[in-house]
């Protein structure tokens, strides 16, 4: 899929959401965000990072492609659900990239 704006990188999260079959809320939680920000995300809002870094690709004759990866199956969603009934101090936190 080519990703031309923050409304088709939107789409495409919400589809594979839906995919995995999770709930906004499970998807926040598995990412360490808010609910808010994946309704934002998923309605294509353009946040300063992810607008201005694909309007920047874009004057750069960049295309951007999001495809799933099928060399490594994504987690189940029973696996996402433990997860999230752990209590919170047990919750992996993502790691943060520099």
């Amino acid at each position: 899929m080519k990703v031309e704006g923050t409304s088709e990188l939107g789409a495409f999260i919400r589809a594979r959401r839906k995919e995995q079959r999770l709930t906004q809320s499970q998807l926040a939680a598995v990412t360490g965000t808010s609910l808010r920000f994946i309704s934002e995300v998923e309605r294509g809002r353009a946040t300063a990072g992810v607008g201005l870094v694909l309007h920047v690709l874009r004057r750069l004759a960049v295309d951007v492609l999001v495809e799933p990866r099928e060399q490594r199956p994504a987690p189940a969603r029973a696996e996402l659900v433990r997860a999230l009934s752990a209590p919170r101090e047990q919750r992996k936190k993502p790691k943060k990239r520099r």
